[in-house]
C-alpha cells in the first residue's frame, strides 16, 4: 500500500493540474502554472523547492530560492528552463549545472539528521540534462543524501549518478550489495524519484512513475551505515575531461514513518 501511495504522488505530480503547493507564474517558455510536489498521507516535507521565488541564497549569490542553496564552482545558478516541461511542473527558472572538469553543486541542509532504519526517504527531482562528455563508462555523480556538509562523495545513505555506455545514458543508483540502472534520454524532462527505505532492501529508483522492472523502475539496497541530512545536487564528482550540462526543474524531498 505505502508503495502504491507513493506511485500516486508521482504520477500526480506529472498529471494532475490541481495539484498543491504550486506558484503561479506569467506565460513562457513552459506551463503557465508550476508546482512541486506535497505529501499526502502522513508523510512530511523536509524541502520543496522550485528555484523561483522565496527569500533564500540559492547557492549563487544573487539568486533566491525557497530553501537556502550552498553552491560550490562557479557558475552555479538559475537559468531559464528548456522548454517541453510536463504540464504544471517546472518554472520558468531552473538550477543549472554546466560543470566542465570540476565538481560543481549545491547543498540543501535538512537541520537534523533523519534516521535511516526510522523513516523512509523519498527525493524527487525533475531534471533535464543538455548535454554531457563522458568517457565509455564514465561515471558523474548527480545527488547525493550524506551526512557530511563537506561530503557530497562520501558518508551517503543514497548515491545517484550519470552513466555513459556508448551509445546510451544511464541513470545509475549505487549500492553496495546491488546497484541499479535507468536508461535515460538527453534533452527531455524526467521525474526521478529515489525513494531510500527504512528497510534498505526495500529501496527503489523510478523514472516518471514507472513500475517496469529495468525500464522505468529499479530496486536496489541502500547504503546502510549513515543517517542523511544533506542533499547535494549538481555534477559532484567531475574529473579533467568530464563534462555535464543539466538543468533542476524543482527538488522536494520527503519522509514518513517505515
Amino acid at each position: 500500500m505505502k508503495r502504491l501511495l507513493i506511485l500516486i504522488f508521482a504520477l500526480a505530480v506529472l498529471a494532475s493540474p490541481a495539484w498543491g503547493g504550486g506558484l503561479l507564474i506569467g506565460s513562457g517558455g513552459n506551463s503557465i502554472a508550476c508546482t512541486t510536489p506535497i505529501c499526502q498521507d502522513t508523510c512530511v516535507m523536509s524541502a520543496t523547492e522550485a528555484f523561483e521565488g522565496g527569500s533564500s541564497d540559492c547557492g549563487d549569490g544573487t539568486s533566491v530560492c525557497i530553501n537556502t542553496w550552498t553552491g560550490t564552482g562557479t557558475p552555479t545558478g538559475i537559468s531559464n528552463s528548456p522548454s517541453g516541461a510536463p504540464d504544471n511542473t517546472a518554472c520558468q527558472k531552473s538550477m543549472r549545472f554546466n560543470s566542465v572538469g570540476a565538481p560543481m553543486y549545491s547543498v540543501f541542509d535538512s537541520g537534523s539528521a533523519i534516521a535511516r532504519s526510522t523513516y523512509d526517504i523519498d527525493i524527487y527531482m525533475l531534471i533535464n540534462i543538455n548535454s554531457t562528455t563522458l568517457a565509455e563508462l564514465g561515471i558523474v555523480l548527480l545527488a547525493n543524501w550524506s551526512n557530511l556538509s563537506s561530503g557530497p562523495t562520501n558518508n551517503v545513505s543514497g548515491k545517484l549518478a550519470l552513466k555513459f555506455s556508448n551509445p546510451n545514458h544511464f541513470l545509475y543508483m549505487q549500492s553496495s550489495t546491488n546497484s541499479a540502472e535507468l536508461e535515460i534520454n538527453l534533452n527531455e524532462w524526467n521525474l526521478i524519484q529515489i525513494h531510500l527505505d527504512g528497510t534498505a532492501a526495500n529501496s527503489f529508483v523510478s523514472k516518471n512513475g514507472g513500475t517496469t522492472q529495468g525500464v522505468d523502475y529499479a530496486s536496489f539496497t541502500r547504503y546502510n551505515a549513515v543517517d542523511g541530512r544533506y542533499l547535494f545536487i549538481g555534477g559532484l564528482d567531475n574529473a579533467s575531461g568530464e563534462n555535464v550540462d543539466m538543468y533542476f526543474g524543482y527538488v522536494a524531498m520527503s519522509k514518513s514513518i517505515n
